[in-house]
């Protein structure tokens, strides 16, 4: 496996395993918060983490609040809590669209409890 699929693998494995335990772990406060979240994670795929409902979908952002677009890379970085978020964004790697107010309850599905 190459470093282009290992990273696809990492965000695969987030969205279908480790995002759904923590959003089921802090399930009150998940729905509590409300909202919902679109990743689009360029030459990989598109997740939808729905905060009203505490559920992760695969693709189908386009109804979203708020929407993400990353690579892969910055992804995982990100979620490892090593992305330097203003540099990504002035470098436009990392791209907001929508209530970017949303982006402060992405850490209650990222962050381990």
């Amino acid at each position: 496996m190459n470093a282009g699929e290992t990273l696809k693998a990492f965000a695969e494995t987030f969205f279908t395993r480790v995002c759904p335990q923590l959003l089921r772990d802090r399930e009150a406060a998940v729905r509590a918060l409300g909202g919902s979240v679109a990743f689009r994670i360029r030459g990989s795929s598109e997740w939808l983490i729905d905060y009203a409902d505490a559920q992760v979908r695969r693709g189908e952002g386009a109804d979203a609040e708020l929407d993400i677009e990353l690579d892969a890379s910055d992804f995982e970085r990100l979620v490892r809590g090593r992305l330097d978020l203003d540099e990504a964004m002035a470098a436009g790697r990392l791209q907001l669209k929508g209530q970017q107010s949303l982006f402060g309850r992405v850490g209650l599905a990222f962050s381990p409890v």
